[in-house]
């Protein structure tokens, strides 16, 4: 007897160690995708007892598991290509088996012959309806022993499955609340426009991946996927909280504002859960609170609540504090936040400085406001300060936030008022009577720009061809705030003798704000590339085109009266010996000069000479001093070069435009050349009709000079001088 019972608590023992070291088939790569390569199936499987497991009389599909043991609570990957394993999966042990995976359906058939009494069978099978196929996602299996498709791409070979604690179904999830008709546009992206809630009921986290809304018609879905959620969380709803699904822009689901509608929740083909209603009101939403629905205000991802009162608001709008008399505006809206449509009464009032009622106003006299009502009054006032007040007179509800029931501004009207906000536009091309103009051609474009309060100086006009830059920039920089200017800027096309007919786009560009005006080009400046064409070698010519010997690299193509002008030049000796260049340049009008200071001095007054060696490069600056007898408009300047051991002289020509009077505080950068600006924060380094400094880059040259700023450096010789008279006079006295 004795015998037997030990027997028979061996036997019990061994029964209930194998009993509690069980092996599951855990997680399958049934299909994987082509990325992952055919051959890269693998089956997962995972001990959950507390002991080691030999796997030496294990099979898998009738194949011997190779000799291994695997600790409790432990994973063991079995792989069909170790070589793509280990590629797809680094770091993750595995071990090889041959396996041969059906993609449309299979069986896994695990058994394991613990000992010679006990033996356990495992079977999974799989369907590919169930997700996983070549998509690179797993097939896993949750803790109740449901399978589904993985939440992380490649699956979680080696760690806990990525669903395992999820909710195997949908029983527990509720649409909880409805917004059909929100106080704007229905369709508006999120978080605007209409939205359903739902609301997971059950124990588990849910994955909400595959669900679909439906209103009355089925063909009209809005799939539940991570872009339609706000909620961090997105796709994954924790027990007992809510999400909410807006229909952000959907083009087809849309919920009835009248009359009956039904709004539906599927996972595939099952329904979950619907709810019908009838009619709706604007901001307020369909709130289900404790099994019944009730209009209440939206609580998207929030407890649903019943709200007995109501919140109504008085807004006024105006587009400063500070008017002049003629554009004096304002707007007065009342708005519903929460609660039904009601009767409602506003009355208002303007007062100036010494608290007198000067008008008074009653928009709304008990009128049923649903949503939000509006109005402008534009009254002619004298200059002065006032004060503005609208309040909500009669309500028929109980307010819950008063503070927002009235609404009131003090402004100012003042003749003397300036605009605070830029402006920018382009009042007119000027291409000829064909209203078009040629690849390579040089016109004139009239703008206007208005500075405003802006601290931004910049201004810039070009021109695009399908975001690309076609032309050279023409830049400005305008320093006086509240300065209203209009000037013409030359825009120089490229050169393109090839260039098609089409459509360019000039950009106005400055002070924080672009304007945009399209154009026409069509052919090209046919002198232009008569000049290329006359310029390249013959077919047969083997000779090397060589370098101009000079030319203009940077001008400031538009300048003031009286400015100085500095013309950047470079220059190549393309000869086979040293030589040296003579090279001067002035500014003309017809025949006459007009920077040869009032014709006394020669056009060859700012003449440099520059030795070269062969193939030498240099870049020098000439400077040219404009007369002040110079009226605006367009000129010419001149720039000649002789060399060494030569009569003739080479020349090149360029256009330079000057401004009105009132335009001359701009400063003005080259329009072929960098980003270089003026000074933008001190008077004196503006350029001003009466009085500014400009210094270029070169060091010691003053571009122009006011007469104070000419009297600040003489001071220092007329105090020496006078020091030296008082001492002769002390001398002869003595």
């Amino acid at each position: 007897m004795v015998r037997f019972s030990l027997t028979f608590l061996l036997f019990f023992f061994i029964l209930a160690a194998n009993s509690s070291a069980n092996l599951d088939i855990n997680e399958v790569m049934y299909a994987p995708s082509t990325v992952l390569g055919s051959e890269n199936e693998w089956i997962e499987l995972y001990s959950s007892g507390n002991t080691s497991l030999n796997l030496s009389n294990c099979t898998l599909d009738g194949k011997a598991i190779p000799k291994t043991i695997i600790d409790g609570n432990s994973y063991l990957i079995l792989a069909n290509n170790l070589g793509l394993f280990n590629t797809s999966y680094h770091d993750i042990p595995a071990i090889k088996l041959s396996l041969n995976l059906n993609n449309d359906q299979d069986t896994i058939l695990l058994k394991c012959q613990w000992n010679e009494t006990f033996s356990e069978e495992k079977r999974f099978s799989y369907e590919q309806q169930q997700g996983a196929y070549r998509n690179n996602f797993t097939l896993e299996r949750r803790s109740d022993n449901t399978w589904s498709e993985s939440i992380e791409e490649l699956g979680t070979p080696g760690r806990e499955n990525s669903i395992f604690d999820f909710a195997s179904n949908f029983r527990d999830l509720k649409i909880s609340e409805i917004l059909p008709d929100p106080f704007w546009e229905d369709d508006l992206l999120k978080p605007e426009g209409e939205w359903v809630e739902l609301y997971n009921g059950g124990k588990k986290t849910m994955y909400l991946k595959g669900l679909i809304l439906k209103d009355g018609s089925d063909d009209h879905e809005l799939y539940v996927v991570e872009s339609k959620i706000i909620n961090s969380a997105g796709l994954f709803l924790q027990p007992k909280n809510y999400v909410t699904i807006y229909r952000d822009g959907d083009t087809d689901f849309a919920l009835n504002n009248e009359g009956m509608e039904t709004v539906r929740l599927f996972y595939g083909d099952e329904l979950l859960d619907e709810v019908s209603y009838s009619g709706s009101t604007s901001g307020m939403s369909w709130s289900n609170i404790k099994e019944t629905f009730y209009l209440t205000p939206p609580t998207p991802d929030r407890v649903n609540q019943i709200s007995e009162g109501c919140d109504w608001l008085l807004l006024m709008n105006s587009s400063s504090s500070i008017f002049h008399s003629a554009d004096f505006t304002f707007d007065v809206y009342v708005s519903r936040f929460i609660g039904l449509p009601r009767n409602v009464t506003v009355r208002g009032k303007i007062e100036d400085a010494f608290g007198e009622t000067i008008k008074e106003y009653s928009p709304w006299t008990n009128v049923l406001i649903d949503d939000e009502r509006g109005v402008s009054y534009s009254p002619n006032l004298a200059e002065g300060i006032y004060q503005i007040t609208f309040w909500i007179d009669e309500l028929g509800c109980n307010d819950t936030d008063e503070m927002d029931n009235s609404v009131s501004r003090i402004f100012s009207i003042n003749s003397q008022y300036q605009v605070f906000q830029p402006s920018l536009a382009i009042q007119d091309l000027y291409l000829g009577s064909d209203e078009s103009a040629a690849w390579g051609e040089q016109f004139l474009v009239k703008v206007n720009a208005y500075k405003g309060n802006s601290t931004k100086t910049s201004l810039e006009l070009w021109a695009e061809q399908d975001g690309e830059i076609v032309s050279e920039r023409s830049k400005v920089n305008l320093y006086d705030k509240f300065q209203n200017i209009t000037l013409s800027l030359p825009l120089q096309l490229e050169a393109r003798c090839n260039g098609d007919d089409d459509a360019l786009d000039l950009i106005f560009s400055g002070l924080g704000l672009e304007v945009k005006e399209e154009f026409k080009v069509e052919g090209v400046e046919a002198s232009l590339c008569d000049q290329e064409a006359s310029s390249e070698p013959s077919s047969g010519s083997k000779t090397k085109e060589k370098q101009p010997a000079f030319q203009i690299l940077d001008l400031p193509q538009i300048t003031s009266v009286g400015a100085i002008l500095p013309l950047k030049i470079q220059l190549k000796n393309n000869e086979k010996e040293s030589l040296s260049y003579e090279l001067w340049a002035y500014v003309y009008q017809g025949n006459k000069c007009y920077s040869c200071g009032n014709a006394a001095t020669e056009r060859e007054a700012n003449k440099k000479i520059i030795n070269l060696k062969n193939g030498e490069t240099k870049q020098l600056t000439l400077y040219s001093k404009l007369d002040d007898t110079l009226k605006p408009g367009e000129y010419k300047i001149k720039v000649k070069m002789k060399r060494e051991g030569q009569k003739t002289e080479k020349e090149l020509t360029e256009t330079i435009y000057l401004l009105e009077e009132q335009e001359s505080s701009l400063g003005i950068s080259s329009l072929a050349g960098g980003d270089e600006e003026f000074p933008s924060n001190s008077s004196e380094a503006r350029r001003t009709s009466t009085s500014s400094v400009q210094e270029t880059n070169t060091a010691g040259i003053v571009v122009y000079q006011s007469s104070s700023a000419k009297s600040l450096t003489v001071l220092p010789y007329i105090f020496i001088i006078s020091l030296i008279l008082i001492g002769i006079v002390l001398i002869i006295h003595r």
